[in-house]
């Protein structure tokens, strides 16, 4: 099971970019990939990311499109986000399903 996305984060949260940027910062990245992995579950809410591992082999300018793509092993999730053919962010979720109370 897998999912993908177009990044579209809002440049003008301040939370999120809290001075001038010409990249994404490190946070929205994962923050996009933590929302996609729970995308690629049958119902996000049941789900709680347990453990996240990132690397950034290169930087997501700003000026260019950013694509996820999210690949689902078992309870394991692999992000990537992409700008043009190149992984600028890897990083693999770990999933653990919720305990329904009785």
């Amino acid at each position: 099971m897998g999912a993908t996305a177009i990044l579209d984060a809002d440049l003008a949260n301040a939370s999120l970019f809290d001075h001038d940027y010409d990249h994404y910062p490190a946070m929205v990245l994962i923050e996009a990939g933590r929302q996609l992995a729970l995308a690629c579950t049958d119902r996000a809410v049941d789900w709680i990311i347990s453990g996240c591992r990132a690397e950034f082999p290169g930087f997501a300018e700003l000026d260019t499109q950013t694509a996820l793509v999210a690949r689902r092993y078992g309870d394991n999730v692999e992000v990537q986000a992409r700008q043009d053919d190149s992984v600028v962010t890897r990083m693999w979720f770990e999933l653990t399903k919720m305990a329904r109370p009785s």
